[in-house]
């Protein structure tokens, strides 16, 4: 039988600001609060118990830059639908449908790094009227309101089928996906994939924001392993992440806090956090 540790119930309100995830040059945010007595250390806790992680299956997970916005799936009547937490006037509110999702199949968001786009999959159909498509990956940008546009077909060529898919996005703007692959915007598109050395081989990646490094799931378990970008443009071999600790029926869907404090993963169909520090106590002497 897995084993789960447990954080205290607690608000959300408290357990989200606790966390800590703005960046450090927020006006609004990490100026006004300390992370809590209780985040994470090196061993991985559940997030959010009862709140976030409930008996629903929850997986995948993504905060906006500033740490107001949080986005994640829950499995809604069968149907995989993004959430969203917001604070607002200094609480959050309850988790509730993303405005963009709930007709068909959503999951898996991962917003920009600078918070203008979230890319997810979808079933919803290609034109309206008719009925809901195959699996593929679709973007939603922020309007001039702060809301979220009408969602869009990602145009470009993953290299393999979408349904096992979800994109991370750096600062340059590349995708990567699963395989593991690279696209670069090149001219307001997409370049074809670049498949990255053989030896880095998963799926549901997560990149850096500047590409120093990128997080996955691989092998039949989703085991999460990192791989670090070197100054020659190389990658090292991917380091197996959580090291003996296996508590879990299954790991995925990667993501790291804005300011890269916190790890976010998903096991039993809750979502986990834990401490950064894991990467770093990784990364090769030369690239500290």
């Amino acid at each position: 039988m897995c084993t789960r540790v447990l954080l205290v119930t607690i608000s959300l309100p408290i357990l989200l600001i606790c966390t800590g995830l703005a960046r450090e040059d927020s006006t609004s945010l990490a100026r006004n609060f300390e992370p809590g007595p209780n985040p994470p250390g090196a061993t991985p806790i559940v997030f959010a118990p009862d709140v976030i992680s409930t008996s629903a299956n929850e997986h995948g997970c993504t905060f906006s830059p500033d740490g107001r916005e949080f986005y994640f799936t829950r499995v809604i009547n069968d149907t995989p639908t993004i959430m969203c937490a917001r604070q607002v006037s200094g609480s959050w509110t309850a988790p509730s449908v993303a405005s963009f999702s709930g007709d068909n199949l959503d999951r898996l968001p991962q917003m920009s790094p600078d918070g203008s786009t979230i890319y997810f999959q979808s079933r919803r159909p290609l034109k309206k009227d008719q009925p809901p498509g195959e699996v593929l990956i679709w973007f939603t940008t922020r309007t001039d309101a702060g809301d979220w546009d009408e969602p869009k077909l990602l145009a470009a060529d993953l290299g393999a089928k979408q349904a096992g898919l979800s994109v991370t996005v750096a600062n340059s703007g590349a995708i990567y996906t699963s395989g593991i692959v690279r696209l670069r915007p090149v001219d307001g598109k997409y370049a074809v994939a670049e498949k990255l050395p053989a030896y880095l081989d998963g799926s549901y990646p997560f990149i850096a924001p500047d590409e120093s490094y990128i997080v996955y799931c691989s092998g039949k378990n989703r085991d999460l392993v990192v791989s670090f970008h070197q100054p020659d443009r190389s990658w090292t071999e991917p380091k197996l992440l959580l090291g003996q600790q296996k508590p879990f029926w299954v790991q995925g869907f990667p993501s790291v806090s804005p300011d890269g404090r916190y790890l976010f993963f998903t096991a039993d169909h809750d979502i986990y956090w834990v401490s950064a520090g894991i990467l770093e106590d990784l990364r090769p002497d030369g690239l500290r």
